[in-house]
């Protein structure tokens, strides 16, 4: 049975702007269906009778505006993807959408762009969404479980009127956290002239979307509580955590990218081993069976967690980031953190972004041990060569390697 192609509104008052995109985008009738609507409340009809699985809306239309569009397709269609295009819009507007919209794009946007944005949403969607993926997340018996500080730091976080002081009041009423952050904090990654010792100084120095990645770890360290032989088991992947999302953020840096995405690496890097924390706390015989086909050299890891589980940990990890309402950037990260090229579409090219941040440092990470190593052998052992060099960094990968072995030294000696 061959599988529909994915439906995609785009939503203007004005033809003439519809007419254009329709132009720019006739190229891909052969992998989507496009629709165009005049108007929100043509939007508004349809997504009533028809299924949807992208909507890209203007935000400032009468009657029916882009933050109503995006409210109706979260609310019948909630695992579409959904996009504002923007010119000019009030500010006032755009809060307004910012809970249902999954990204901003200026008005008029590249076509180029528009496209590869949807693709990788799409894409990620899919991902997300696939039956084997549903039927590992519905089997398992235990996800961490949030405490009322969590629940807190989240909302706090995600409010438009969040401040450091705010969030780090939160961050104080758990000792624990309290403690991860403020050792983070003071490693000499970050170079800071004084010692850090409140966490407002540190949530300022480290981002919200850091400080929620750390607080989204600190939940399995309440599970390790719980269930004292898996205590060293959360202890190394926590470790391991933290150490790819401080070379994630320290290539980042060395190229010079926005401090936002210098965080969302840091962010993604610390969360891309969720899936396999779950993994292993749910059904540690199984997992130690997939790692055993790995070491014999019978599949990479991915595949191994695969063939065991349905899905790997990435896949996992990927989805309950989704879940805990992280950017899609760093969903991205997570879900494809082994294999970035998943996420290209034909003839594509991209830029240094956070997902090519999180794969090196994740590979760097893990091959440590062999520092002599050549590009060509890194290729063989799963370095993404594909999508770096789609990037335009595959040259970078030894410059890259020197700066995590300097980050994670430091790590080590801020937290020792």
């Amino acid at each position: 049975m061959v599988e529909p192609l994915p439906t995609i509104i785009f939503v203007d008052d004005e033809v003439q702007v519809l007419d254009g995109l329709r132009r720019s985008l006739r190229k891909h009738r052969d992998i989507w269906n496009m629709v165009y609507l005049e108007g929100g409340q043509a939007a508004l009809d349809f997504m009533r009778s028809n299924p949807v699985d992208a909507v890209v809306s203007d935000m400032r239309m009468p009657v029916v505006d882009g933050a109503s569009v995006m409210a109706e397709a979260a609310h019948r269609h909630p695992q579409s993807v959904r996009i504002i295009l923007s010119g000019h819009a009030e500010q006032e507007m755009l809060m307004r959408a910012i809970g249902s919209a999954h990204q901003f794009l200026p008005k008029p946007c590249d076509p180029e762009r528009l496209t590869d944005v949807l693709h990788r949403l799409l894409n990620l969607q899919c991902n997300l969404d696939s039956e084997s993926l549903r039927h590992l997340a519905d089997s398992l018996r235990s996800l961490p479980s949030p405490s009322k500080t969590f629940v807190a730091l989240m909302a706090e976080i995600d409010s438009p009127t969040s401040s450091a002081a705010s969030v780090g009041k939160i961050v104080e009423t758990d000792l624990g956290l309290t403690a991860q952050i403020l050792r983070l904090s003071n490693s000499p990654c970050f170079s800071m002239p004084s010692r850090i010792s409140s966490c407002k100084q540190a949530v300022q120095l480290l981002g919200l979307e850091t400080v929620k990645a750390l607080a989204t770890l600190a939940e399995f360290h309440k599970i390790a509580d719980r269930k004292p032989e898996l205590q060293n088991v959360v202890a190394r992947l926590a470790e391991r955590s933290l150490s790819i999302g401080t070379a994630a953020a320290r290539i980042a840096r060395l190229e010079k990218l926005p401090i936002e995405t210098v965080e969302a690496a840091s962010t993604a890097g610390i969360l891309c081993h969720v899936g396999t924390l779950v993994l292993q706390v749910n059904d540690s015989k199984t997992f130690n069976a997939a790692m055993e086909d790995v070491e014999k050299g019978r599949f990479a890891v991915p595949d191994a967690e695969t063939n065991r589980f349905g899905a790997s940990h990435a896949q996992l990890g990927g989805r309950l980031v989704a879940l805990w309402d992280f950017p899609s950037e760093i969903v991205e990260a997570v879900c494809f953190h082994h294999t970035p090229s998943g996420t290209l579409a034909p003839d594509s090219k991209r830029t240094v972004d956070v997902l090519a941040c999180v794969h090196a440092a994740q590979f760097l990470v893990r091959t440590l041990n062999k520092p002599d190593m050549d590009r060509e052998e890194m290729i063989k052992r799963g370095l993404d060569a594909e999508y770096l060099a789609a990037a335009g960094c595959l040259d970078r990968i030894e410059a890259w390697r020197d700066a995590v072995v300097v980050a994670l030294k430091d790590l080590q000696e801020g937290v020792a």
